[in-house]
C-alpha cells in the first residue's frame, strides 16, 4: 500500500508542476519518449528513417501523415503508446542490475538527441542539467535519491499522457463549457484531435480511454513491484 501511495504522490506532484521550470528537464525527456513512439509507429508503416526526421523536426508534437485509416490510427496512438512503454521499461530496469546505468544512459541519449537534431538545439541546456543531476548522483552515491529521480523520470513519461488527456482535454472542455478559468486557450492536443478526426468519436471519449489505459498500466506495474518486494 505504501508503494502505491508513493507513486500516486509522485504522479500528482509531476502533473501539478508540469509547466514549471523545475520539471522542464524531465518534461522534455518525456516529450522525446512520446516522439519516439510516433516515429516507431510511422517507421513500421513504411516511412523508414524519414519518420524520425519528420517527428524530431520540431520541438512540438509533429504527426506523420499516413495513407489509410489503420496506419493513421496507429501513428496517432503511437506517441501515447511510446510514453507508456518507456514508463514500463524504466520501472522494469530499475528492478534489475541495469539500474546503476539507467540515469547515465538516459543522460547520454538525451544529450545526443539535443545536440544532433538541429530543431532541438534549444533543449541542450535542459539535457545538460539532467546530465549534471545524473553525474552528481553517481558522485554522492545515495540510492534513495537516485531512485526518486528515476521514479520522476518514469512518472513524467506516464504524466505526459495524463496531462494531455485529463488537463488539456477533459478539464479544458469543462472549462470551455462553464468558463471557470478565464483566458485558458491551450487547445486540444494534436493526438486527441487526430483520433477524433480519424474515428469520428468525441475527443472526450479518447481522452477517457487513454486515462483509463494509463491508470490500469500504472496500477499493474506498481502492484507487481509491491508483490516483488514482499517476496
Amino acid at each position: 500500500m505504501k508503494t502505491i501511495w508513493k507513486y500516486l504522490m509522485i504522479l500528482i506532484a509531476v502533473v501539478l508542476l508540469w509547466n514549471q521550470i523545475v520539471l522542464k528537464p524531465f518534461r522534455i525527456l518525456s516529450a522525446f519518449f512520446h516522439k519516439v513512439g510516433h516515429a516507431i509507429a510511422a517507421f513500421l508503416f513504411g516511412y523508414g528513417s524519414n519518420a524520425f526526421k519528420v517527428v524530431f523536426g520540431s520541438m512540438g508534437d509533429t504527426m506523420v501523415s499516413a495513407q489509410g485509416w489503420f496506419p493513421s490510427f496507429v501513428i496517432s496512438n503511437g506517441g501515447y503508446l511510446g510514453s507508456m512503454l518507456f514508463f514500463v521499461l524504466i520501472m522494469f530496469l530499475k528492478r534489475t542490475s541495469a539500474k546503476k546505468y539507467l540515469l547515465g544512459s538516459l543522460a547520454i541519449i538525451y544529450l545526443f538527441i539535443s545536440v544532433s537534431v538541429p530543431a532541438l538545439r534549444g533543449t541542450v541546456l535542459y539535457a545538460a542539467i539532467f546530465t549534471a543531476i545524473a553525474i552528481l548522483l553517481y558522485m554522492i552515491q545515495r540510492d534513495v535519491i537516485e531512485e526518486i529521480v528515476i521514479d520522476v523520470v518514469a512518472m513524467s513519461s506516464i504524466a505526459y499522457i495524463i496531462y494531455e488527456t485529463l488537463v488539456d482535454t477533459v478539464l479544458f472542455k469543462i472549462n470551455q463549457h462553464f468558463s471557470i478559468v478565464k483566458g485558458w486557450n491551450a487547445g486540444i492536443p494534436l493526438d486527441i484531435a487526430r483520433l477524433r478526426s480519424i474515428t469520428r468519436l468525441p475527443e472526450l471519449l479518447w481522452a477517457i480511454v487513454w486515462i483509463a489505459i494509463s491508470v490500469l498500466v500504472l496500477n499493474a506495474v506498481v502492484l507487481k513491484m509491491t508483490k516483488a518486494r514482499r517476496r
